[in-house]
């Protein structure tokens, strides 16, 4: 399991540890400045490591992801796999197997990912406390 680094990137673990890295890496200048944005960062980058893992168990193929390793090497998947899995070699990518992951992926990953970018973008702009301070008269 340690061997292959696609297995290690999906875990808790590593979501977790990337996150607290991405905290500690700062500058302690710059921490100091940015309290509440470091465990923003940390907490971002926990959540984006995680949804890595999630994805990687909605596809329909490969040996599953052991989202607990260490601790347990049991590999998962979720009982909803739209996702297609992709062929492997950059050769088999450019055929029409490649040209069906790309399809999926467009639908099942950006598509709604757009979606909530905008989505958050627009409840923000709408949002009082984002407006706070803006005072037009």
């Amino acid at each position: 399991m340690l061997s292959d680094f696609g297995s290690v990137s999906d875990t808790m673990t590593f979501g977790g540890t990337v996150g607290s890295l991405t905290r500690w890496c700062l500058p302690l200048s710059l921490r100091l400045q940015l309290s509440s944005w470091d465990f923003t960062a940390a907490y971002r980058t926990l959540v984006a490591t995680a949804s890595h893992g999630l994805l990687d168990a909605m596809t329909d193929g490969g040996l599953g992801v052991a989202f607990f390793a260490p601790f347990d090497n049991h590999r998962y998947f979720l009982p909803w796999t739209p996702i297609r899995v992709s062929p492997i070699g950059i050769g088999r990518f450019f055929t029409s197997r490649g040209s069906a992951v790309l399809r999926s992926e467009l639908l099942w990953i950006w598509f709604p990912a757009g979606l909530l970018i905008v989505s958050a973008l627009l409840l923000r702009r709408r949002s009082p406390a984002a407006n706070a301070g803006l005072d037009t008269h």
